[in-house]
């Protein structure tokens, strides 16, 4: 249905991955938002396919939240619709079919949740065996993967008499670290936009230019007539610049949302900022875009 516009909620680790795939295969993008554990982005009706098969092989939370454009409000009438029809038909249908499941297989890492799976499906046991009366199996799969924070995916599906389940455990985001313990040093160029020393001495203040390798804490330390040497603990967070340009044409609004979407993919650390301006006017239009991000360093 051309002039449809999907809204998604995705979850899951390496985000910016997906978002630079959907820019390799030209799904267009807009209206992108990121908080702390999703994305939420807007796409044609008709990129919907490449979104899920490119996302099919990873690990990914992925949820339909809305619509947008001028057949939004037909859609959301017919899908209405459809549910009150469909729940009506699945009704019949369990009530004439055998639908019971005898068996739940568990893979990859499903079998260390086993407990939360069993506890949010025991609803569906009947006489010992699961019975699983909902059409949309994504519903069971989201309340398993709400029951904990460690899991990062999780599938169910249903074939023959047994419910399939995978589950992925979340993977712990490795953490900047100095190596050795008398100095803190930076990883990267930037300016300090905070710092906390809890052992050693600060060999720099708050907005300070530090260039990767300078010195940050070190373990010195002065109290009164005496030195002497100590571990350097503490952690600084340094504000870094990275620039860019982006060529595309279409809507000045899209461009700069594909053009920020982008920025997620290229840099490491949280991002403060990102302001985008025209550099050259033509029939493909060039965006400077300037992302202002923090990198935390610490031990």
């Amino acid at each position: 249905m051309n002039g449809l516009l999907i809204r998604y909620k995705i979850s899951g680790g390496r985000l910016e991955y997906l978002l630079k795939w959907l820019h390799d295969k030209n799904v267009e993008i807009r209206d992108v938002k990121v908080d702390e554990s999703a994305i939420f982005l807007t796409i044609e009706q008709k990129d919907s396919k490449k979104l899920f098969a490119i996302s099919s092989n990873m690990c990914y939370n992925i949820k339909k939240i809305g619509y947008k454009g001028k057949y939004a409000p037909i859609k959301i009438l017919s899908e209405k619709i459809g549910l009150a029809i469909g729940g009506l038909l699945f009704i019949i249908g369990a009530v004439i079919s055998d639908n019971s499941i005898k068996d739940v297989v568990y893979l990859a890492d499903a079998a260390e949740f086993k407990s939360e799976i069993e506890r949010e499906i025991a609803g569906e046991i009947t006489s010992g065996f699961f019975r699983v009366f909902e059409n949309d199996y994504s519903a069971v799969a989201e309340r398993i993967a709400k029951s904990s924070e460690e899991i990062a995916f999780i599938s169910v599906k249903k074939s023959g008499k047994r419910l399939i389940v995978e589950a992925h455990r979340a993977k712990e985001e490795p953490q900047v670290k100095a190596i050795k313990k008398d100095k803190i040093v930076s990883t990267v160029n930037g300016t300090v936009g905070r710092i906390t020393v809890l052992g050693g001495t600060a060999r720099v203040g708050v907005g300070d230019e530090v260039k990767k390798g300078d010195v940050i804490i070190d373990g010195g330390y002065t109290h009164g007539d005496k030195s002497g040497e100590t571990y350097a603990l503490g952690e600084a967070e340094i504000i870094c610049e990275y620039e860019y340009e982006y060529e595309g044409v279409g809507e000045d609004a899209a461009i700069i949302s594909r053009a920020k979407a982008l920025a997620l993919t290229e840099v490491q650390g949280e991002i403060k900022s990102m302001l985008a301006e025209v550099k050259n006017e033509g029939e493909r239009k060039i965006w400077g875009v300037k992302v202002l991000y923090s990198v935390w360093i610490y031990e």
